[in-house]
């Protein structure tokens, strides 16, 4: 990911003056511009010039007039997002603090420039992260401020891994450890990417992170078909036989088909000491590349799978007129022809899993149905009272689709994915919800890892 990001915030105020009670809107002095940063919602704002990217970011202008209309806009590279505010009684324009009365976004949202950012470009450019910052008011001279966002901390240790057949890559955190520690893996996306994306971002909040491919690289299956659960295994061993890892405080987190895999392994093996599924699946599906192959195996067998109905396909024409293939109707399709001996033999014994599960779905998911799947999960666990003893969670995201990243960064298109040469696919819900789940569900991640493993909920 590039790591210069250009956001400019322009501020304009318009004085006017009145009889009766009407504020006196006179300039009190030059604006200043401050920018802050929290890790969590409940840590304070700091003042600082550098922070971790997926913090919240503050934007503050005060000394204007009071009742005065300040406009912030928000660019970077081609994206551009605006918002009209009206300072304060103490003459202070806040993001986390001050609804907009107009623009590009509604209400107290301290992600709310960042998110609602558009462009008139291509959908997929690249959104870099240092960001820029300048404000004008009422046409005084501008100030101007800068955030440098980053992603991993100096001195994280990256090492590409090819032993015991394992194609991954390990991050370890600066400092002696020993770090607790996750293997992470995407979905059927298949390679190194989603779990590479995984690592580098808990990296920063002190886990050593071996990002694992295990499918869709050399040496490795082509697609998700009959791969071992055992290759995760080896996987585990290799990651807790390392020095800078303690070996009683690691966990798995994946993404998808890999939220689906993240439970199995959590229910498999007993050394899993905490499961982060995000948009996962409380059954288990076939293989990517075939109707009758299974995804997993396990002792050399095939892992029981809800079979595919191989009905009509579901598409929808987007606004612009690109044709979307919504895969959600037909996993509920098969869902519903199962027979209840199907979706028992499919079902993850979750509840063998020896630490807590954080399971997080998006309601409007039209990949598949996640809050639906991830229900399986959540209520096998309720009712053998594993989430009373351990402290699971489940997260249903109102208005958020399959896509749930990490927070501060443009949604614009967000609900669809093109993967070529297949085509457009659609992923669900909107720019808002994508946004507001991917702060939630970093909030609630960061907060249930350093419950679970003992990392922390800042990044240094």
């Amino acid at each position: 990911m590039n790591t210069r990001v250009a956001i400019a915030l322009f501020f304009a105020a318009a004085c006017s003056s009145g009889a009766g009670d009407q504020p006196d809107l006179a300039p009190v002095g030059p604006p200043a511009l401050t920018l802050l940063h929290r890790p969590t919602a409940d840590a304070p704002f700091v003042a600082s010039a550098r922070m971790f990217w997926g913090d919240e970011l503050d934007a503050r202008v005060t000394n204007v007039a009071p009742g005065a209309v300040v406009t912030l806009r928000a660019t970077t590279g081609a994206f551009h997002s605006e918002a009209t505010f009206r300072a304060g009684p103490d003459g202070t324009v806040a993001l986390s603090e001050s609804a907009p009365e107009s623009g590009s976004y509604a209400g107290v949202d301290v992600d709310g420039l960042l998110w609602s950012m558009t462009t008139e470009q291509e959908t997929g450019a690249a959104v870099e992260l240092d960001a820029s910052f300048v404000a004008t008011v009422d046409g005084q001279a501008p100030v101007e401020q800068k955030m440098t966002r980053f992603v991993s901390p100096k001195g994280v240790k990256r090492t590409v891994v090819r032993e015991d057949g394992l194609v991954a890559v390990l991050y370890v955190p600066p400092g002696p450890g020993p770090f607790p520690a996750l293997l992470t893996f995407g979905g059927s996306e298949g390679g190194l990417s989603g779990g590479e994306t995984y690592a580098r971002y808990y990296t920063s909040l002190g886990y050593a992170c071996l990002a694992l491919a295990y499918f869709g690289e050399p040496g490795l299956p082509a697609a998700l078909h009959e791969v071992p659960l055992e290759y995760f295994q080896t996987a585990l061993a290799w990651l807790r036989a390392r020095p800078e890892v303690d070996p009683t405080r690691v966990g798995v987190l994946g993404g998808s088909r890999g939220g689906e895999g993240a439970l199995l392994l959590g229910a498999t093996f007993p050394e899993v000491k905490a499961v982060v599924a995000v948009v996962p699946s409380g059954l288990v599906w076939g293989a990517t590349d075939s109707a009758s192959a299974a995804a997993w195996t396990l002792a050399g067998e095939a892992l029981p799978a809800i079979p595919p109905t191989l009905g009509r396909e579901t598409y929808r024409t987007d606004a612009d007129g690109t044709e979307l293939y919504v895969a959600t109707p037909n996993t509920l399709r098969d869902l519903a022809v199962a027979s209840p001996e199907q979706i028992a033999a499919a079902t993850i014994a979750v509840e063998r899993t020896t630490g807590p599960i954080l399971l997080l779905g998006g309601a409007e998911d039209e990949l598949w149905p996640s809050c639906k799947l991830a229900q399986y999960a959540a209520d096998r666990l309720i009712a053998t009272g594993h989430s009373a003893k351990l402290g699971d969670h489940f997260d249903c995201f109102p208005d958020a689709g399959h896509h749930i990243a990490q927070p501060g960064l443009p949604t614009l298109g967000a609900y669809r994915l093109e993967i070529p040469p297949n085509g457009w696919y659609a992923l669900g819900g909107t720019p808002a919800g994508i946004a507001h789940a991917a702060r939630a569900a970093d909030r609630r991640i960061r907060a249930f890892l350093h419950d679970s493993l003992g990392g922390r909920t800042a990044a240094e």
